[in-house]
């Protein structure tokens, strides 16, 4: 995009000193759209050649730009340009018509905007209409609701996680109707109502998301409205649901994210003594369901907030100690303890009800343990690493 503009703009704009300009997302999509800007006005100087009037990429280049921008303003930028080509595409330039691709670069960049769950809604009802109406170059595909269903979550809310939920539903419900069957959600769509619920923090965010977790691992009736083909979990589906757990802070959160660890270190066994087995999850997923660091520092997590529990420390620490078994027998860096680990367990023990002296003792131990097995990481990596 940089590379790109410069040459451009410098043509355009003889007077801009490049050289001063400090490049970031936002300015490069100011100035991308600047381009395109010029190349509209060149066109009508033609008295309306085409010679140099952009053609729909470049429009969508410019709505990209300012969807990885990530400004506050990106969505209704992006969506201003949306308008503009509706606009022209309905006078004389019809190969400018808005298509799906157009509507899910809206999207994203609604969605990184930080203020979208509202916004992506209404852009999925938009093309919904417009499709209705006879329109199928704006028909909704799984991406439209998948991104739609990740923006309701980045508003950490609980409004967000149902509006997510609610996009998810949706999709459920289109998929098993004639004629919408790849509206069917997949892996991605459910794991983002799952993360929509565990950033939510909320209590009832431990329910939802195993609630949504079930859906995915039992199969429902082929026939009837609503019914959906089994949607395998992945790894990061059952992280998602950990971390769910343990946002909830309630009083079983511990032991419920455990139940979640010894499910995937079912599946972990699974796919090694089962051929078939390890087939059908290794072509659902295409990611190996294992424990691994980021799960036990999910359940960790999960003990360190649990409340009104006496022993959440104590139990933090024996996941810590679980990991570090593992790790020291199998030599498998996904499972080495990282700063994180220890972090949590400290905190752990800190928070603990018990306040004895005897948690701060261990709260003291773990982090000589942690920096030990820093510098014995460093010796045998020749001074890098980390993790």
């Amino acid at each position: 995009c940089i590379k790109q503009h410069t040459s451009l703009h410098h043509s355009s704009s003889p007077h801009t000193s490049l050289g001063k300009l400090k490049y970031t997302p936002t300015t490069c999509a100011v100035q991308c759209e600047e381009i395109l800007e010029n190349l509209e006005q060149m066109n009508m100087e033609l008295d309306g050649g085409m010679a140099s009037y952009p053609d729909l990429i470049s429009y969508h280049f410019v709505m990209d730009a300012w969807a990885k921008s990530c400004h506050a303003d990106s969505g209704a930028k992006a969506e201003d340009i949306l308008n503009k080509l509706t606009f022209l595409s309905n006078k004389k330039r019809a190969d400018l018509r808005p298509s799906t691709t157009t509507y899910n670069i809206v999207l994203d960049a609604h969605s990184n905007s930080g203020k979208s769950a509202h916004e992506c809604e209404a852009v999925l009802q938009r093309m919904h209409a417009q499709y209705e109406a006879g329109n199928n170059e704006v028909r909704p595909n799984v991406m439209s609701y998948s991104i739609a269903i990740d923006a309701c979550g980045k508003s950490k809310s609980v409004d967000g996680a149902r509006r997510a939920e609610r996009v998810l539903r949706k999709m459920e419900q289109l998929g098993g109707l004639p004629g919408y069957e790849d509206l069917k959600p997949n892996v991605v769509s459910y794991t983002a109502a799952i993360d929509a619920w565990a950033k939510s923090g909320s209590r009832e965010g431990a329910d939802r998301a195993e609630a949504i977790l079930e859906r995915m691992e039992i199969r429902p009736p082929s026939n009837g409205v609503g019914a959906t083909d089994a949607v395998r979990p992945n790894l990061a589906t059952y992280t998602a649901v950990i971390d769910a757990i343990a946002n909830s802070h309630s009083s079983d959160a511990g032991p419920r994210a455990e139940r979640i660890l010894q499910r995937i270190k079912y599946l972990y066994e699974q796919q090694h003594t089962s051929p078939s087995s390890s087939s059908s999850i290794s072509s659902a997923t295409d990611i190996e369901i294992k424990p691994t660091k980021i799960v036990y520092n999910g359940v960790i997590n999960a003990w360190c907030k649990t409340i009104n529990h006496a022993q959440s420390a104590v139990q933090a620490e024996r996941i810590l100690n679980e990991m570090l078994e593992l790790y020291e027998s199998t030599g498998d860096e996904s499972l080495r303890p990282n700063v994180i680990s220890y972090t949590t367990v400290i905190d752990a023990h800190a928070r603990s009800s018990l306040k004895s002296v005897q948690s701060a003792k261990r709260a003291e131990e773990i982090l000589r343990r942690m920096i030990d097995m820093h510098r014995q990481h460093e010796g045998g990596s020749g001074g890098g690493g980390g993790g």
